[in-house]
């Protein structure tokens, strides 16, 4: 019986450690975490097939990192590029973290505190790190070509909108910077109740339309025998017409996956909430041509952090909003309430 037992043990561990698609390991966070951090054995070990030189590391957010894989004494290492992704992340000793493994060179992380085992929220805003980062200052305007879950701003003063009842507010200039990403503009119908707190006996309809903007579209010959070529290319073309697009009163957020389906959460980048929304949770109108939905803008002032949940869920559905989709943002009606953005959405065109 006891050999069967065993001999049944072995069958099910090959079955995981062969034929499982993904593979998951979890590690308190050592004293000497940051300068290095090993793969248990076990793990390393029961995988048959060889790990590359490098892997990507994608946090609770969605930033990656390229880090290398090394081995000392017979154990694997996160080693080069480990060190910026604990920084980023805010890792600390005995956090507990968890990897999901893909079988080939990427690592999804969630990291816990270690004080009381729940998620970090820090590590769901962390940008993608500077090794991937391209700036461009033209017009002020703020862009990353591997954007980040969260979000890259370009504030200043919007436009006055006749909308919503005035209300006194900080007389204080206000400047930002933002991050936009275009691409082609889609129609979507349906209805949105939004929140219903504040909601004033106005009807929040869910009717879509994007406006396209204008300027030269960019256009270059990619081979189309190699879609993923052509996706990245997409995108790319998609990020150029969003700085172009960018005013220097307006910030664009790239789609990630905590935007569009995880979370539903839009982070406001941080200078430019400070320096147009008030430092207090409350009600926001999203607008898109003469269509409006009603969302919640939560700040956390713990953290200093804001963004938008009830109601974001309702207009990315209504819009379609996909993975690095982009949205610009531009504030409407300085110095009234309840806040307006107006929102321009550009879609990746594949």
């Amino acid at each position: 019986m006891a050999d069967t037992c065993r001999s049944c043990s072995s069958w099910v561990d090959d079955i995981y450690w062969t034929h499982f698609k993904f593979t998951h390991f979890a590690q308190r966070l050592p004293p000497d975490f940051d300068q290095h951090l090993a793969l248990p054995k076990r793990f390393s070990d029961s995988l048959k097939r060889k790990f590359p030189d490098n892997v990507t590391l994608r946090g609770p957010g969605g930033a990656e990192l390229t880090v290398k894989l090394s081995t000392k004494d017979d154990i694997l290492h996160f080693t080069n590029g480990w060190q910026q992704f604990a920084q980023d992340h805010f890792l600390e000793e005995n956090d507990l973290l968890i990897f999901k493994y893909n079988g080939e060179s990427q690592f999804d992380v969630l990291i816990f505190d270690k004080k009381n085992l729940c998620e970090k929220v820090a590590s769901y805003f962390v940008r993608d790190s500077g090794q991937t980062n391209q700036r461009n200052t033209d017009n002020n305007c703020v862009g990353e070509e591997n954007i980040p879950t969260n979000i890259d701003v370009k504030g200043a003063l919007p436009k006055k909108s006749a909308r919503g009842k005035s209300k006194k507010t900080s007389k204080k200039a206000r400047k930002a910077t933002v991050e936009c990403t275009p691409a082609q503009p889609t129609k979507r119908r349906g209805r949105s109740k939004g929140s219903d707190a504040h909601a004033g006996g106005i009807e929040w309809v869910a009717d879509a339309e994007t406006a396209s903007t204008g300027g030269n579209k960019i256009i270059e010959i990619v081979d189309a025998s190699n879609p993923k070529a052509i996706i990245e290319n997409a995108k790319k073309n998609t990020l150029q017409l969003a700085q172009a697009a960018c005013p220097a009163d307006g910030f664009y957020v790239v789609m990630r996956p905590s935007h569009v389906f995880r979370r539903f959460y839009l982070t406001i980048p941080m200078k430019w909430m400070t320096e147009h929304f008030p430092l207090q949770s409350e009600d926001v109108i999203l607008r898109v041509g003469e269509i409006e939905w009603l969302a919640k803008y939560v700040f956390e002032a713990s953290r200093c952090t804001g963004g938008l949940t009830a109601g974001w869920k309702q207009f990315v559905m209504d819009n379609n909003l996909r993975e690095f989709d982009v949205c610009v943002f531009n504030q409407a009606n300085i110095g009234k309430k309840p806040l307006t953005l107006d929102v321009k959405i550009f879609k990746v065109d594949v």
